[in-house]
């Protein structure tokens, strides 16, 4: 666009005091809303982390004693088949000693000519 040689200049003048004020009061308006907004999600996020915080925490300790548990049912089971092995022993050890004795037994009844049946 050209300027034609007859047109006025525009004319420039300061912003009356007044505006400049408003404006400043509007501005500061908006970032007082800003502010409260950003520190109200804030503190809404830190509610939630808090919370998810308390939920881990409580599932840890649940999965704490869930193992607790475990590892003394655990225990138990290895302390009942240790026992049970043991009386496994004792009782092989007897039934051999009975053999023994039956076959001992019939070792010498059959040196009389007696036979016992099966």
């Amino acid at each position: 666009m050209e300027v034609q040689p007859n047109t006025p200049a525009p004319i420039r003048e300061t912003v009356p005091e007044s505006i400049t004020a408003r404006l400043s009061e509007i501005a500061g308006e908006m970032w007082d809303t800003a502010l409260k907004t950003a520190n109200l999600r804030l503190q809404a996020e830190r509610e939630a982390l808090e919370q998810v915080r308390q939920e881990t925490e409580q599932a840890r300790c649940e999965a704490e004693e869930l193992a607790d548990q475990v590892s003394a049912e655990l225990d138990q089971a290895r302390n009942a088949l240790a026992e049970a092995r043991a009386e496994a022993g004792r009782l092989a050890s007897e039934l051999a000693e009975v053999q023994r004795r039956a076959y001992t037994n019939q070792a010498a009844l059959d040196g009389v000519g007696v036979r016992i049946p099966s």
